[in-house]
């Protein structure tokens, strides 16, 4: 595994990173949903949403559940796992 997200996704402020991950020989993929922000002359992140961010971050986390469930590289059973 590197240390590259396996894909990111932006709408605007907002993204959400893919990543993949190992465990006991098995991938997996876990999700970071990220907010920029300016500070000053730096740009930072933030886990915090605001409600007007709500909507894009669904759909950036529809998003990011559609790439892993048709990425070439999903284990079959990454997605079932969470389901139940």
């Amino acid at each position: 595994m590197s240390n590259k997200p396996a894909h990111k996704i932006r709408d605007g402020l907002l993204a959400v990173t893919i990543w993949e991950n190992e465990h006991d020989g098995k991938s997996y993929y876990s999700v970071d949903l990220t907010r920029s922000y300016k500070d000053g002359d730096d740009w930072k992140e933030s886990k915090s949403l605001s409600a007007r961010d709500l909507l894009k971050a669904a759909n950036l986390i529809n998003q990011a559940y559609n790439w892993i469930l048709h990425s070439n590289n999903t284990p079959s059973d990454d997605i079932d796992q969470y389901a139940e």
